[in-house]
């Protein structure tokens, strides 16, 4: 080329960028000279603008779905229409043409816009005509244009969706431009150097009539058992813990399993979740492995259980975060994917029952003697308040004494005092800490003025961020729960915010007070031989409120490790009717500290039942201890319905109904057990749901809440874990232990993820120890595929990335 002509060219393309540059949002639209890239600016601007208002995350750029648009909008130019789909199969959708270009999107939609320049444009949804000129009118043209389609301006309000391909494209003739976005998430990529089959090893999705069998089984494997995937020395193993039901299960319906390998990184917090668009896997496949191979190459066959190796684990993921999922495959079509999360791997228990000792009411209605009962107080106090009047510290212990529902601390102390004290979030932390110990140190001392023995206490302090988030739901400040904590603190320091929201910052002062009683000690030493001989005079008064009452003092004393369990032996109670209450206390005692053989403390309460005809508290003791009886050996017993029996009679010595439905609770749990050792899955749900019957609303301590909640993990009805605890843990005063167990145990639960509450629940949690509330998120915890769960993943983004 000569230099003329090369510098003609070069002249006429600085020209030609000249009047491109030039232009702006105000300058006129001519086709002549078209700049395509402002106007796609500005509709992007725009789109971006309105994506701020519903506080979604901005639309970036993407060149392979720029082609998908691309090619797209040539079609729609060339056929004069504004179809979503194309005549040519092989393009005819959007993902045909995603595809052709080989993008890996999980999710994608395509929108359409059109209008006209110089030239009349019917809004219908304003009733009005109007005429656009400028690249601005234009651009807001295209905009409106979209929001005529409510199909569409929904795919724009999705937040998943954050990569864009703008493409336009001019019909001059007409004076019509057409824009065709393709929207989707953020492209998947495999780890470098992995490959992967596109047809996913020919799996096809699933067919119901070949997949009835093998997901029936499936659904049934036994809770006990356990099964999943480790990594070993780099190679993937799949272990099952009953080979008997895995020989089965593949034998029968199944014929291959595979495994799914996911990675953290797939769900970041600075944009959705990243998944293969394959319908069969969301990361990387594993090969499936055949059922002829994995029982041959079984290297646990011995011990009954399954260990076989059914891959190995590329060495570019072997440094990152990982969790592994498994497909069941028969006649290669996947019938079930396994989302395999780490449950608490839990064993029955029974509600606490007790055994009846020495307390009884005036009106003849006995009660449990319960070491392990807490009483509950909630003090509220002012900014000013550091220390609390002991008038008011010994009402609030005498409204307890009195509470109508129990008489057991009328005559009782208190051995411990667990304490939790909240202070509002716009106090200066260090302050706060050191007022509420000075009004944690007063209520301390008031309560020990009260009693001889000295009182025991832990204590947290806290932010009160459960109360804030809970009282500004209903205000025009409930934005604010959208913020990070660190971005809340600062916003209150506004002026009106901080006037506007003083109320509720005074709600958050408050101390909850976990009080656990006992028996008062007495004032001497607790000597044994002291004790013994005072007990000896007693029995020979043959007075028996004195024997009772030197009784109270040797158990309280070896309860408390002051004296040798072996005294009891030494202590005669002649068997007369007169000494029936020591007798039972005497029986009692010995199997509440000696829980081995429930056996022998029957035959003795047995032998009782002789002495004293009708006695409640012998027959609810014998009730009890037969329970626990056929709970040391179930599979011996045929028919539990004596034992229903048992209870049915006890209602008409007017025992309180607590008691009784924890029996009736014990009970079904027992025949739920029954039910799953002889395989009968139908049975044990049905009789879980009368477990349920009678515990929800029976006023269960947060010990038998916790308990309730194991059994219904053990038998595998974790729906019903929300039924039972659900209300128990929204509170700011809720037990640590239950707390987290409802969220370790529900979080893949789908009723869980819809209660309006959840997120207050996590809150209180992240409160009360961050630490552990994040880590619920990760392969240490639950899952880290829990941040499937929109909720989920916008708390854990708000408060475990700061």
């Amino acid at each position: 080329m000569s230099f003329k002509k090369l510098f003609l060219l070069l002249a006429f393309t600085f020209w030609g960028l000249h009047l491109l540059t030039a232009q702006d949002a105000n300058s006129k639209v001519a086709f002549s000279n078209l700049n395509q890239q402002l106007l796609k600016e500005l509709v992007l601007k725009k789109l971006n603008y309105i994506r701020d208002t519903m506080r979604l995350r901005n639309l970036e750029p993407d060149e392979l779905l720029y082609l998908a648009a691309d090619h797209h909008v040539k079609y729609l130019v060339k056929e004069g229409i504004s179809s979503p789909s194309q005549d040519n199969k092989k393009m005819a959708t959007v993902e045909d043409r995603v595809n052709s270009f080989n993008g890996n999107y999980g999710v994608l939609t395509q929108l359409i816009a059109t209008t006209y320049v110089g030239k009349n444009v019917l809004l219908k949804k304003e009733n009005r005509k109007v005429i656009y000129e400028t690249y601005e009118e234009v651009a807001g043209g295209l905009i409106k244009s979209l929001f005529e389609n409510e199909k569409q301006l929904k795919a724009l309000r999705n937040d998943d969706l954050s990569n864009i391909g703008l493409a336009l494209g001019v019909d001059e003739p007409s004076k019509k431009v057409y824009l065709v976005k393709v929207i989707g998430n953020k492209p998947y990529k495999h780890p470098d150097g992995v490959t992967q089959p596109k047809d996913a090893y020919k799996l096809t999705e699933m067919n119901e009539e070949k997949c009835l069998e093998c997901r029936k089984l499936i659904r049934n494997i036994p809770v006990q058992v356990d099964y999943g995937i480790k990594i070993e020395n780099g190679d993937i193993m799949f272990h099952f813990s009953d080979l008997e039901y895995f020989q089965k299960m593949m034998e029968e319906s199944c014929d291959a399993i595979a495994v799914d390998i996911l990675r953290r990184s797939q769900y970041t917090c600075n944009g959705p979740n990243v998944f293969n668009k394959s319908f069969a896997h969301k990361g990387v496949i594993v090969q499936p492995v055949k059922k002829k191979v994995l029982l041959k190459n079984n290297l646990k066959a011995a011990e009954g259980k399954v260990w076989v190796k059914i891959g190995v684990l590329p060495k570019v993921m072997s440094s990152e975060e990982l969790e592994f999922n498994l497909l069941f495959i028969k006649s290669k079509s996947l019938c079930v994917y396994k989302h395999y999360t780490k449950f608490p791997k839990d064993s029955l228990q029974m509600l606490h029952m007790g055994l009846f000792l020495d307390s009884i009411h005036p009106n003849n209605q006995v009660y449990l003697n319960n070491y392990n009962h807490r009483y509950k107080i909630d003090v509220t106090y002012t900014k000013n308040e550091l220390e609390f009047d002991q008038k008011r510290i010994t009402t609030e212990l005498d409204f307890i004494k009195v509470d109508n529902k129990s008489d057991l601390l009328i005559n009782y102390d208190f051995s411990k005092a667990d304490i939790i004290a909240y202070y509002p979030i716009n106090e200066i932390e260090a302050e706060a800490i050191e007022a509420n110990k000075k009004r944690i140190l007063s209520l301390v001392n008031g309560i020990q003025l009260m009693q001889p023995d000295t009182l025991k206490y832990t204590y947290k302090i806290l932010p009160g961020w459960t109360k804030f988030f809970t009282e500004i739901a209903n205000t025009p400040y409930k934005y604010l729960t959208e913020y990070t904590r660190k971005q809340i603190l600062e916003k209150i320091k506004e002026p009106k915010i901080a006037a506007d929201l003083e109320e509720i910052f005074k709600k958050q002062q408050v101390i909850y007070v976990n009080l656990s009683p006992q028996i008062p000690r007495d004032s001497l030493v607790h000597n044994s031989a002291y004790l013994k001989d005072k007990f000896e005079k007693a029995v020979a008064s043959e007075y028996a409120p004195d024997v009772i009452k030197v009784q109270r003092l040797i158990f309280n004393a070896i309860h408390f490790n002051e004296i040798n369990f072996s005294i009891i032996d030494s202590l005669k109670i002649p068997k007369k009717a007169i000494f029936i209450e020591a007798l039972i206390n005497q029986e009692a005692f010995k199997f509440l500290l000696h829980k081995d053989d429930a056996t022998y403390a029957y035959d003795e309460f047995l032998r009782l039942n002789d002495l004293s005809k009708g006695n409640a508290k012998i027959l609810y003791n014998m009730c009890a201890l037969n329970i626990l009886k056929a709970y040391q050996k179930i599979d011996e017993i045929k028919d539990f319905n004596y034992l229903k029996e048992n209870i049915d009679n006890l209602l008409v010595y007017n025992i309180d109904k607590r008691l009784t439905h924890k029996l009736y609770a014990n009970f079904y749990l027992l025949k739920a057990e029954k039910a799953r050792r002889t395989n009968q899955p139908k049975q044990r749900e049905e009789t879980i749901k009368n477990v349920t019957s009678y515990c929800i609303g029976n006023e269960l301590t947060d010990e038998d809440l916790l308990v309730a909640a194991k059994d219904y993990n053990y038998y595998g009805e974790r729906e019903f874990i929300n039924q039972l605890i659900g209300q128990a843990v929204q509170g700011e005063n809720v037990d640590e232990e239950l707390l987290f167990y409802y969220l370790n145990s529900s979080l893949n639960d789908e009723v869980t993820l819809k209660q309006p509450y959840l997120t207050l629940v996590l809150e209180n949690a992240f409160t009360i120890d961050p630490k552990r509330t994040c880590k619920i998120f990760s392969s240490e915890g639950v899952s880290f595929q829990t941040l499937q769960s929109t909720p989920l993943k916008r708390f854990f983004c708000k408060a475990c990335q700061d």
